[in-house]
């Protein structure tokens, strides 16, 4: 998982299915901080006060494949690439907020091309609202 609602709703699955989830189970804030520390990246969405990142949630992180860190391997690997999530994927779908979805916006002027990506998690607040997780701006002057 590259985006912390990912590796949130990922770590819930993984300790409901181990009977483990006071270890695996991370918060949505704690996931997103690990993230944007192991891709050494800021923080695009913090609901409040940024999340201490320790060493169970980098753990967790590591265990669950999230965002290679380029100064070191990961020794260790519990399946969440492909053979996994064509198998286990598909029962642990979820009809309930949050998504992991996005939308693509394109605005066209005559100076400019806009591409906008926008966050598409369920919930009212980013409905009304929608985060941009990336833009760029193409000239075409």
């Amino acid at each position: 998982p590259l985006r912390g609602d990912s590796l949130a709703f990922y770590s819930t699955l993984y300790g409901r299915r181990l009977r483990l989830r006071r270890f695996f189970t991370l918060s949505a804030a704690d996931a997103a901080a690990v993230i944007a520390e192991r891709l050494g990246i800021p923080l695009t969405r913090s609901p409040g006060e940024p999340a201490r990142v320790t060493f169970r949630t980098r753990l967790v992180a590591s265990l669950l494949g999230a965002g290679g860190r380029p100064d070191r391997t990961s020794r260790f690997r519990l399946p969440v690439r492909k053979i996994y999530t064509q198998l286990f994927s598909p029962s642990s779908a979820t009809y309930s907020p949050p998504f992991f979805k996005c939308f693509l916006r394109l605005d066209v002027t005559p100076e400019a091309i806009r591409l906008r990506c926008h966050a598409a998690t369920g919930n009212l607040r980013q409905e009304l609202d929608p985060p941009v997780e990336d833009e760029v701006t193409i000239p075409l002057i």
